[in-house]
């Protein structure tokens, strides 16, 4: 949260995103904090799934194997923003590890 202080987490459950084509891709073993203002895909996460990122120019690419299976556009100076929507919330991705939240069908 950036100021130290622990927040609870009230349940664990599964997020779908719909990405910007219109795929939908499932995160399972995601932590709900009410607290939390925004949604946040831990990339460390992503990384030990075997998926790889890079960025440039300002936009993030995930990717498994050859395919490319999420973007994000830079928002500040260590936040993308997902292209694409939750059923509730916005999506950001940050590049710290924190979570042992996991992802599937990415």
């Amino acid at each position: 949260m950036g100021d130290d202080r622990p927040c609870q987490i009230v349940r664990i459950g599964t997020v779908q995103i719909k990405m910007h084509g219109g795929i939908i891709r499932t995160l399972t073993d995601v932590r709900h904090i009410l607290d939390m203002t925004e949604n946040l895909i831990y990339l460390s996460t992503l990384d030990g799934k075997g998926y790889k990122y890079y960025s440039g120019d300002g936009v993030l690419k995930l990717s498994k194997g050859s395919l490319i299976v999420m973007k994000a556009d830079l928002k500040s100076a260590i936040l993308y923003r997902l292209r694409g929507t939750t059923i509730t919330g916005d999506t950001t991705i940050i590049s710290n590890s924190l979570s042992n939240s996991d992802a599937n069908n990415l």
